[in-house]
């Protein structure tokens, strides 16, 4: 199986920085204020929310980061595990 297009990004040389999205979602005036304000500052990884009820500390359809601030995403995933029975995704 192929690593998923943000753990690539999250390692690769060639990627300044990446924005991760969900594929369903239009960009908006607002996200793209938002990363314009990112971009030049000194955040590796902004994190947004396109509602205000979301709660969740992290979406996975909505963030982005800069390659080189996290160990290999298959280091990070040793230990994760996932109960279908208990757990959500």
């Amino acid at each position: 199986m192929s690593s998923p297009p943000a753990a690539t990004a999250l390692t690769s040389r060639g990627v300044a920085c990446f924005l991760v999205r969900d594929c369903d979602s239009v960009i908006n005036g607002r996200e793209r204020a938002a990363v314009a304000e990112w971009l030049p500052g000194p955040q590796a990884f902004p994190v947004m929310r396109d509602h205000a009820a979301y709660t969740d500390l992290m979406l996975a359809g909505l963030w982005g980061g800069v390659p080189g601030h996290l160990p290999p995403m298959p280091l990070m995933l040793q230990g994760f595990s996932y109960r279908p029975g208990t757990e959500s995704r």
